[in-house]
């Protein structure tokens, strides 16, 4: 009797141990299996897509039709190269154009920027012409602005691959403030111009927070996404799954990280994949986010191609490059 009583004791205290020890294990698999983990990341982001994959360019003269505004253009561009090489993220050629020939035989200027990128080893050639630059002197006070048109030329087709028409102004009353005089006016803006003019073709890095699923078959992929090795953990996730096709986790990372990298049909691809095979409401904001977003664009394309019929179309001229339609 009391041998019986003494097992019985004992057997319920190991049904307790184990049962605490399944509870542990099932925890702690439950958690390795939804764990997750925030890498903060950088990427270099192209200033336009045509852009992708430039590595140096040419910054040649902006020229103006007045002869006032000529030491103006030569200091943008001075500001402009040293804008690019501070960034470090283009190589600038080193040179001028050479003065335009004359006579039948004349390049157009396509050719020459063309020729001129192609002699000093670049991938594209920066330009345009200045519009209007100065100060004004009113009643009330002084008002600076330059207005300009840039161009930018892929060296290897000779096609257009950007314009932009950027204007800066500068106003300063009298009853306001002290009005500073025309030349510091002038080279404020030109410093602010110059780095309108770098944002249009210059990439930019971008940091941001991603946040990725833990598990085994993902860890490898993770380590390198840490070390900033986004390329290797795409492809570590993409073999992880061809040896775990039904794995959920290895389709969100994949998505999480094409989304960091804007490759947002891959991104919405792998969400849709890894919700098809969990319900799991972290998956169902990732694939609902990239099809608003999708959404968004296709009506902000729709918007522009509607723009661009109910403007009057310009005739094609060798004087200056004003579409990229070419």
């Amino acid at each position: 009797m009391i041998f019986h009583r003494h097992f019985g004791k004992h057997a319920e205290h190991m049904r307790r141990i184990f049962f605490k020890l399944f509870c542990f294990i099932f925890t702690a698999v439950t958690l390795s299996a939804c764990a997750t983990i925030t890498i903060r990341a950088e990427r270099l982001v192209p200033a336009r897509h045509p852009l992708a994959d430039v590595q140096s360019i040419a910054i040649i003269d902006f020229p103006s039709f007045e002869e006032s505004e000529d030491e103006i253009a030569e200091k943008l561009r001075e500001h402009v190269i040293s804008e690019i090489q501070q960034n470090g993220f283009l190589s600038v050629a080193d040179g001028h154009l050479p003065p335009t020939p004359t006579g039948k035989r004349a390049p157009t200027w396509r050719d020459q920027w063309k020729n001129y990128g192609a002699s000093v080893h670049a991938s594209v050639v920066l330009g345009g012409e200045i519009d209007r630059a100065g100060v004004q002197t009113t009643a009330d006070g002084k008002q600076g602005a330059i207005v300009l048109t840039t161009h930018v030329l892929d060296v290897a087709t000779g096609k257009i691959l950007g314009n932009d028409r950027l204007i800066k102004v500068a106003t300063f009353k009298y009853s306001e403030s002290d009005v500073p005089d025309d030349d510091d006016i002038m080279n404020e803006l030109i410093k602010e111009m110059s780095q309108s003019i770098v944002e249009t073709v210059s990439p930019r890095l971008i940091g941001g927070s991603v946040e990725f699923l833990k598990n085994p078959e993902s860890e490898t992929g993770l380590q390198l996404a840490l070390s900033g090795e986004w390329a290797s953990a795409v492809a570590s996730w993409k073999e992880a799954l061809r040896h775990h096709p039904e794995s959920h986790v290895l389709h969100y990372n994949l998505g999480a990280a094409y989304e960091f990298l804007e490759l947002n049909d891959l991104a919405k691809f792998h969400f849709h994949e890894a919700l098809q095979l969990k319900k799991d409401k972290r998956y169902e904001r990732a694939y609902g986010r990239l099809s608003q977003s999708n959404e968004a664009s296709k009506q902000l394309e729709k918007s522009i191609q509607q723009e661009d019929l109910d403007e009057p179309m310009d005739e094609e001229t060798d004087e200056k490059p004003v579409t990229d339609q070419d």
